[in-house]
């Protein structure tokens, strides 16, 4: 696909610097995501890692993940859609192909189906470490070539936050599970109350 190139702000450039504070090395660019399909586009408009956190967090794990699982998303890419709803957005249609068909005896046959990678506009709500930790979950199961209809939740899970760790992304997923596990907490503490 011949896609334009996008002009490097400085905005860009400081998120670059940031990136390197943090131990995390620029492996590619925006215009090298861009140019691969891998930007999620809606619409015609230029791609914008600031446009809001989700965006950014994308852009951060696009940029520094190993070239192995840079390209064996790209290969996939055919394969999932972004689905990152703007946050005042109360509704539209999404047109998602079916995954699971009636059989003529019972039960349910699987179908060829899309994954949809989506990202909640609440996560504009969470802090940029849980959302990075996010984005980067959820691109690793894509990566991993995990089934969305898992059979092994647990093992997918353990697999995913497994990438997530090994391309740098230590401490958003510390925080990220140290989040969960004070919400599980106050979440018990309330059934136990009522």
């Amino acid at each position: 696909m011949n896609r334009k190139v996008i002009p490097e702000t400085e905005l860009i450039k400081n998120l670059e610097r940031e990136r390197t504070k943090k131990g995390r090395k620029l492996i590619r660019n925006l215009n090298k995501i861009f140019r691969d399909g891998l930007w999620p586009t809606e619409g015609f408009e230029d791609p914008d890692p600031l446009k809001d956190t989700r965006h950014w967090a994308i852009y951060e794990v696009l940029c520094s993940i190993p070239e192995e699982d840079y390209r064996k998303l790209e290969k996939s890419s055919k394969e999932f859609w972004w689905f990152i709803p703007y946050y005042y957005t109360q509704g539209f249609i999404v047109p998602l192909s079916v995954t699971h068909f009636p059989r003529a005896k019972g039960g349910i046959k699987r179908m060829p189906y899309s994954k949809v990678l989506y990202l909640s506009p609440l996560l504009e709500k969470t802090s940029g470490d849980i959302t990075l930790a996010i984005v980067a979950h959820e691109i690793a199961h894509l990566v991993l070539n995990h089934d969305p209809i898992p059979e092994d939740y647990g093992r997918q899970e353990n697999e995913a936050w497994g990438l997530v760790r090994k391309w740098g992304f230590k401490q958003e997923a510390k925080k990220y599970h140290a989040m969960i596990k004070r919400r599980e907490t106050m979440e018990r503490k309330y059934l136990t109350s009522i």
